[in-house]
């Protein structure tokens, strides 16, 4: 063997076995081989030391710079309502008039009492019959060209004194919302208070108080307070006369119904328009 020959196997070796050597790995040749190689991995368990000392290491918001919390609270501003542009927007279109403020959208429509009449003639003849109240009412457009009057909400108050023994007025409260209704046309609304209710508190034909709450399309009007002929009263300061009714009366919702929530056995038949009612 020539010196030559000898170099090359002696730095061949060194090659090899020196890096095995120096980080303790032994003689790749002589390792056991195998078709694959398994890891096995150990399942960490959370330290509830270590993970308070991380949350205490994670940024703080009065750690944040005073760009960052400009960024956050322009973004806060986007999400927690529309901007002012789009506000402005929907105003010009006069839309959402069911919004917190109504009174920033104009009403397209407004909707006159005619008459409210209790019908006397039934109750006489048997007082096991439901007692028909027919509302007579006649939308109006305020802005021209508006055919229909949307969403039109009737709430009804009916008040008899001297049937408790309370000696409180029995106020019942009833309400339901026409889908809508034409303009300038007369339509019927009618509630019905039940026949059992009459009977036990013995009822009189005519109530000692009545009053309607009409909403259109979000847009509330004034109280009216039904005289004995069943007009509008016209009473000085209707708002207040009706809150201090309403403070020394015992309230009960939702006695009466309209014509979509008789029973078959209630013996009406009257035509009635369209109503969405509460579930």
């Amino acid at each position: 063997m020539n010196e030559t020959h000898f170099f090359g196997r002696w730095l061949q070796f060194l090659c090899v076995c020196a890096p095995c050597a120096l980080y303790g790995v032994e003689d790749p040749e002589k390792q056991p081989k195998t078709e694959t190689n398994t890891v096995v991995v150990h399942e960490a368990k959370s330290d509830p030391q270590v993970d308070a000392q991380a949350l205490k290491i994670l940024p703080q918001p009065e750690a944040l710079p005073a760009e960052h919390k400009a960024l956050v609270s322009e973004m806060s501003q986007m999400l927690s309502g529309p901007t002012e542009q789009a506000k402005k927007e929907l105003v010009d279109a006069n839309i959402l008039p069911d919004a917190q403020k109504p009174g920033n959208f104009q009403a397209t429509s407004r909707i006159d009492i005619e008459r409210v009449k209790f019908d006397t003639n039934r109750l006489m003849v048997a007082m096991k019959k439901w007692g028909q109240v027919r509302i007579d009412l006649k939308p109006q457009a305020l802005v021209k060209g508006q055919e229909w009057a949307d969403n039109c909400k009737i709430r009804l108050y009916v008040g008899f004194n001297g049937c408790l023994p309370s000696g409180k007025m029995l106020l019942m409260r009833s309400e339901c919302t026409c889908i809508c209704l034409k303009n300038n046309e007369l339509a019927s609304v009618y509630f019905f208070i039940p026949g059992d209710v009459r009977k036990r508190y013995s009822l009189a034909r005519q109530p000692d108080y009545c009053a309607l709450r009409l909403i259109v399309d979000g847009h509330t009007q004034d109280i009216v307070i039904i005289d004995k002929d069943g007009k509008n009263s016209h009473a000085p300061n209707a708002e207040k006369l009706h809150k201090e009714t309403k403070e020394k009366a015992q309230i009960e919702l939702a006695w009466m119904r309209n014509i979509d929530q008789l029973p078959i056995n209630a013996d009406v038949k009257v035509t009635h328009p369209a109503t969405k009612l509460e579930i």
